[in-house]
């Protein structure tokens, strides 16, 4: 049964520990890789990307307006 569109209007950013992507998260707990290189020729490090940002998130349906801009570091790898 479908409880209909969740209300979280933010995408946040989190790094996990020894991984080199920034991933952007819902608080449903949806997240996909959406950074950039900081330099052109380069592919580390890497910087969040807010354009590569989805106007919903895919799994809740929840329409998003805005971003944190400050990272969050996660001190875990992303399987545990």
């Amino acid at each position: 049964m479908k409880n209909g569109r969740r209300k979280d209007h933010l995408w946040r950013f989190v790094k996990y520990k020894g991984d080199g992507c920034f991933y952007a998260k819902c608080s449903c707990g949806f997240y996909y890789g959406c950074d950039k290189p900081k330099f052109d020729n380069q592919t580390i490090p890497t910087v969040p990307a807010p354009e590569k940002l989805y106007n919903y998130c895919p799994n809740c349906g929840a329409r998003k307006t805005r971003y944190i801009d400050e990272p969050e570091y996660i001190d875990e790898y992303m399987w545990e």
